[in-house]
C-alpha cells in the first residue's frame, strides 16, 4: 500500500499544534551541528551544471571532510568530464575542493577545501546502544539541509564489510552525510536505503581507518579504489571458496549455500497460478552491496535457486515450463551499466562429480576502469528430469576472474539429488 505525502491541510495543521520533544531536539541537532555540513555537487564540466548531489561533513580544522565515494566515482575516474563544488547550508559555494583519498568497499571518500573557519564533527570511538537516539543530516533531491531523526540498530547480521542499520529515512542526496549522537559525535555515515526507513551507515570506525592513511600530494585514487576491491576479493575467497560451500536439502535436490552464518538465506513457495506443479525459491545473499556505478549499488554475491516438480504435467508441457524458467532473465538480474562492457556468453552441456548433467550458461563483462574485475552471471540447470528439476542462478560483482571460477566449479560440484 502506497501512504501520500501529501497530507490534508487540516491535518497539517492539527499536527503542528503541539511539537513533540523530539521534534524539538531535531532542531536543536540541526542549528548546533548542520554548520559542518555541505552539500557536495559534482559538476558537469561544460555545462557547470550538477550532475551527481551528495553530501559531506567537516572532520578536523583544516578543511577535512568526509563523503561516499560513490558520490565522487564519476570526478575520480572521468575528472575532464566532472569537478566538484561544496555548498554550505548559508548557500555559500567553496570551488577549492580536491579528492585526497578512497575507500570504494567501504563507499567512503576523503576531501581536502579551503573552507572560512571550518567547524569538525568528532568521530565517536564507540558503538551506540541498539535505540539509541541518532540524528542523520544531509541534502536531499538537492533541497536545503535537513535533520532525520531515528533509531540506532546495531550491525547488519549478515555484513562482510560491516554496516549499521539506522532506522530512519535517509533519501537521494544525503550520501555522505554524518548520522550522530545528541551531542554531535559522529557514529556512521549515511551510505544508502532500501526503504521503508530501513537505511545504513558506514560506521565511523571504518572513517577513522581511512583518514589514518597517509595522503599523497598527487593521489592515485583509481589505484585506491583498486586496492579496495581487491582486499573484498580477498575477504570472500577466504569466506567461501577456501571453505568450501556448505549444502541444503531442498525437495530431493541437495544444493549448494555460502558457507557459514554471514549469508542471509531465505525461502519461499514459486507463486504458480495454479495447482499443475510446485515451486521453492531458495535465495542466499549479503547485507553488503559494492558502488561500481555510481548510481548503482552491486550485491558482491548472490545464490539462488529454484527448485520445481510436478505429478500432473506431462513430460514436453513441464520441459517447456522449466526452459522458460531458464531463459527468462528477470528485471534486476543483468542490467546495462555506463562503466562496464556487455555481457558475454557461453553456453553448454557440463557434467559434475556426481554424473549430473547440466545446462549452463556463463555470462562475463569487464570492467575496464578497474581491470582485473568482472561481474558474473551465471544459470545452471539440471537436465534430464521430466517431472523435477533446478534452475539456480549465481551472481558475482566486481570479482576477479579466480573467484568467478572457483564459483561456478564448487556451484556444479555441491549439486547433486538427496539418496
Amino acid at each position: 500500500m502506497r501512504v501520500s505525502a501529501c497530507l490534508p491541510w487540516a491535518l497539517v495543521i492539527l499536527l503542528g499544534v503541539a511539537p513533540t520533544p523530539g521534534r524539538a531536539q531535531s532542531a536543536t541537532v540541526f542549528d548546533r551541528f548542520s554548520k559542518s555540513v555541505y552539500k557536495v555537487e559534482i559538476l558537469e564540466r561544460r555545462s557547470s551544471t550538477p550532475s551527481i548531489v551528495g553530501t559531506a561533513f567537516v572532520v578536523d580544522s583544516a578543511g577535512t571532510l568526509l563523503t561516499n565515494y560513490h558520490v565522487v566515482k564519476g570526478l575520480v575516474f572521468k575528472p575532464d568530464d566532472y569537478r566538484i563544488r561544496l555548498v554550505g547550508n548559508d548557500g555559500a559555494a567553496v570551488d577549492s575542493v580536491h579528492v585526497v583519498r578512497v575507500d570504494a568497499a567501504h563507499d567512503l571518500a576523503v576531501l581536502s577545501a579551503r573552507l572560512r573557519d571550518p567547524v569538525p564533527l568528532r568521530l565517536d570511538h564507540g558503538v551506540p546502544e541498539v535505540g539509541t537516539s541518532v540524528f542523520s543530516l544531509g541534502f536531499p533531491l538537492n533541497l536545503t539541509g535537513t535533520v532525520v531523526q531515528g533509531s540506532f540498530n546495531g550491525l547488519m547480521p549478515h555484513s562482510l564489510e560491516g554496516t549499521f542499520h539506522f532506522t530512519g529515512s535517509l533519501n537521494p542526496g544525503m550520501s555522505g552525510g554524518p548520522t550522530l549522537l545528541a551531542d554531535g559525535r559522529v557514529v556512521g555515515v549515511n551510505v544508502a536505503t532500501s526503504g521503508n526507513q530501513l537505511s545504513y551507515l558506514v560506521p565511523a570506525a571504518r572513517a577513522r581507518e581511512l583518514l589514518a592513511q597517509p595522503r599523497d600530494s598527487n593521489p592515485d585514487l583509481v589505484a585506491d579504489v583498486r586496492s579496495s576491491l581487491e582486499a573484498v576479493q580477498d575477504r570472500v575467497r577466504q569466506m567461501v571458496f577456501r571453505k568450501g560451500m556448505e549444502e541444503t536439502d531442498i525437495a530431493g535436490f541437495r544444493l549448494p549455500k555460502p558457507p557459514g552464518d554471514s549469508f542471509d538465506c531465505s525461502a519461499s513457495p514459486v507463486d504458480t497460478g495454479d495447482l499443475d506443479y510446485d515451486g521453492v525459491i531458495y535465495r542466499c545473499g549479503l547485507d553488503d552491496w559494492l558502488w561500481l556505478d555510481p548510481d548503482d549499488a552491486s550485491p558482491i554475491l548472490v545464490v539462488e535457486h529454484v527448485v520445481m516438480s510436478s505429478h500432473k504435467l506431462t513430460r514436453l508441457r513441464f520441459a517447456t515450463l522449466y526452459s522458460e524458467w531458464f531463459s527468462t532473465v528477470f528485471d534486476g538480474e543483468i542490467s546495462n551499466s555506463d562503466w562496464a562492457t556487455k555481457y558475454r556468453c557461453e553456453a553448454g552441456n557440463v557434467r559434475n562429480g556426481h554424473g549430473l548433467k547440466f545446462r549452463l550458461v556463463q555470462c562475463w563483462r569487464r570492467r575496464p576502469d578497474l581491470p582485473g574485475l568482472y561481474d558474473l552471471f551465471v544459470r545452471t540447470a539440471i537436465l534430464g528430469g521430466s517431472d523435477a528439476g533446478v534452475v539456480s542462478t549465481y551472481r558475482m560483482n566486481g570479482t576477479t576472474r579466480e573467484n568467478g571460477l572457483a564459483l561456478i566449479r564448487q556451484a556444479l560440484e555441491h549439486t547433486g539429488k538427496v539418496r
